[in-house]
């Protein structure tokens, strides 16, 4: 399960960060008391999840990352660099901010 180490190590991650910002205070009770775990477990992960979900955290992820991917592809365009380095930051862009 790659995403314990992550919620075991509290990071804040973009997901985690809107969950948090857009739940229901039940629901922000029960991030905290996940996040203040030092050994998490499965049931954790998934509930971690539902809150995400019921949130819209991962669509907003989804969303900045697609603007990021904008950003970047907008810088790259009207530089003066090579055409093959341009296409290799285009690239490296693509998928860098890909899930």
């Amino acid at each position: 399960h790659d995403a314990l180490p992550i919620l075991q190590e509290a990071k804040k991650t973009i997901l985690l960060w809107h969950a948090y910002n857009n739940a229901q205070r039940k629901d922000k009770l029960q991030i905290e008391k996940i996040l203040a775990h030092p050994k998490l477990i499965r049931k954790d992960l998934l509930n971690m999840r539902r809150i995400m979900k019921n949130c819209g955290s991962l669509d907003y992820a989804l969303g900045e990352i697609k603007q990021l991917l904008i950003k970047a592809q907008t810088t790259i365009r009207p530089s003066k660099m090579k055409l093959k380095y341009k296409k290799f930051l285009n690239d490296y862009s693509e998928q860098l901010l890909t899930l």
